[in-house]
């Protein structure tokens, strides 16, 4: 068993979604994400839906693409099961996404 400090993504997940994309509402969602012992996701298994199948949909488009840092103990890398939750949070009309603010993007 190893513990969420052990998986360490080496090519995170991109998500870009805006408030009309959200149904105007936050959403959670969990995946079920089977790793190979490369790092790459196999597989990821809707396991807590947000509501809105594009959304669900495109969260695991980005899940196949991102990928861990091999699990390894003992000088062997194995492949691990985990379960990732997503929370997803609309932003009020004054509020800019973190990264437009540090490129000064409106």
């Amino acid at each position: 068993m190893i513990t969420q400090d052990q998986m360490i993504w080496q090519k995170r997940p991109i998500f870009n979604f805006n408030n009309d994309d959200l149904g105007n509402q936050n959403r959670d969602l969990s995946f079920k994400l089977y790793v190979l012992a490369t790092g790459e996701v196999q597989k990821a298994e809707l396991i807590k839906s947000s509501g809105l199948t594009h959304i669900d949909k495109r969260v695991e488009q980005s899940l196949l693409r991102a990928k861990f840092k091999p699990y390894i103990e003992n000088g062997v890398a194995y492949l691990f099961v985990a379960v990732q939750p997503f929370s997803l949070k609309t932003l009020k009309e004054n509020q800019r996404p973190w990264w437009k603010k540090l490129l000064f993007i409106s």
